[in-house]
């Protein structure tokens, strides 16, 4: 497990070090598919809340299953507000078109994992 983010006065190492993490990608050597390494979960000491990140190698069963439905929340939060984003342009445009997006993501996620390498056209 790596340690907590570093704390402090100002705050300014936690976004950077939350950012760099998320940003650690490798590649699944029989897919090559990629995946992040290194996935958030939530501790609680002495009242404060702590963000720690888990190798997924490294990582149980009930951690990943705790960083995965806490990513699903935010997709979900993200969906939420976007549909409120639809609602209020289509009630403040009512003579035009409504814009109607799908929420159903599973179709665009299986097309993005099924489009070709871009390395793969390039020969």
């Amino acid at each position: 497990m790596v340690a907590p983010e570093a704390s402090r006065p100002d705050g300014s190492a936690r976004p950077r070090f939350s950012t760099a993490a998320r940003e650690v990608i490798d590649y699944d050597k029989k897919t090559g598919k990629p995946f992040r390494i290194y996935h958030a979960l939530k501790a609680s000491q002495g009242g404060t809340q702590l963000h720690f990140f888990v190798d997924i190698e490294e990582a149980t069963r009930s951690q990943m299953l705790v960083s995965l439905v806490n990513r699903r929340e935010q997709m979900v939060s993200d969906g939420l507000m976007l549909s409120y984003d639809q609602d209020h342009w289509n009630d403040a445009h009512a003579s035009e078109e409504p814009i109607q997006l799908p929420m159903d993501l599973t179709f665009d996620i299986e097309l993005r994992k099924n489009v070709p390498d871009e390395d793969e056209g390039a020969a």
